[in-house]
């Protein structure tokens, strides 16, 4: 993968229907060629049911070195995502 001035390596594991009823677990790690890292937990979960629900649960957390100031920027965070449909075919 090549951004930002630079190149990465990516490490991913994904384990798609994990319990048997479509749940999705994916991991990712980034290493970058200047010193940037990153890594990513993904839970995926349908629902089903009238409203055919769905929720994702992800993590994630990045380091980015600013080399020309010497601070390193930190980013933790957790993203809560439910999505149902409101209207025949629209989730």
């Amino acid at each position: 993968m090549v951004g930002a001035n630079e190149g990465s390596v990516v490490f991913a594991a994904r384990m798609p229907n994990i319990l048997g009823r479509g749940e999705k677990v994916m991991i990712e790690h980034t290493i970058g060629s200047n010193a940037n890292k990153s890594s990513l937990l993904h839970l995926y979960k349908p629902w089903g049911g009238i409203l055919n629900a769905e929720t994702t649960l992800s993590f994630f957390h990045h380091k980015l070195p600013n080399i020309w100031s010497g601070y390193t920027s930190w980013s933790t965070g957790s993203l809560f995502d439910l999505a149902f449909e409101s209207a025949h075919k629209v989730m």
